[in-house]
């Protein structure tokens, strides 16, 4: 199918600390919402446009089935550095 929506957010964040490791994007198979982000691969740019191919991939496979959404695929990886110093703290 064609995606409905759309929504495409400014570099306001800079790079993130905190990435997921898994397959490079999420997805809700019984909502069929997704998300991408550089967040999911690798902080950079390229990270972001491999992680919106990635799902564009598998959207485009038809597969149906949720992927980072309690599929126990992927787990956090933290910047310790970043975490310990109190940045992103409210």
């Amino acid at each position: 199918g064609r995606a409905e929506e759309q929504k495409l957010q400014l570099w306001g964040a800079g790079v993130p600390l905190n990435t997921w490791s898994g397959e490079g994007f999420l997805y809700d198979a019984e909502n069929n919402v997704g998300c991408v982000g550089d967040w999911l691969v690798e902080p950079s740019v390229a990270g972001a446009w491999e992680s919106g191919r990635r799902m564009a991939a598998f959207l485009e496979a038809g597969t149906e089935r949720n992927v980072g959404i309690d599929d126990g695929q992927g787990e956090w990886k933290f910047n310790e550095g970043a975490n310990n110093s109190g940045i992103g703290d409210i």
